[in-house]
């Protein structure tokens, strides 16, 4: 399976203003608002910072696992 670019993106409820000029979407895996910066690729997927924190460790499991029955 191809890898995905992913983008990190603040939530709403964690920064009622965004830092920079923004627009508002869903996470892709858990729903949550977030602010998506306008100059931002249109490619990678768009995730909340907690999503993405989880997915990183799951990914960090998943190649010690495959490393182990190897």
């Amino acid at each position: 399976m191809p890898s995905r670019e992913v983008l990190i993106c603040l939530r709403v409820d964690e920064a009622v203003v965004p830092p920079v000029p923004s627009f508002n979407c869903q996470c892709e895996l858990c729903g949550a608002r977030i602010w998506v910066p306008h100059n931002s690729p249109l490619e990678p997927a768009r995730m909340c910072g907690a999503c993405g924190t989880s997915l990183d460790r799951n990914a960090g499991t998943q190649c010690k696992k495959s490393a182990m029955k190897s």
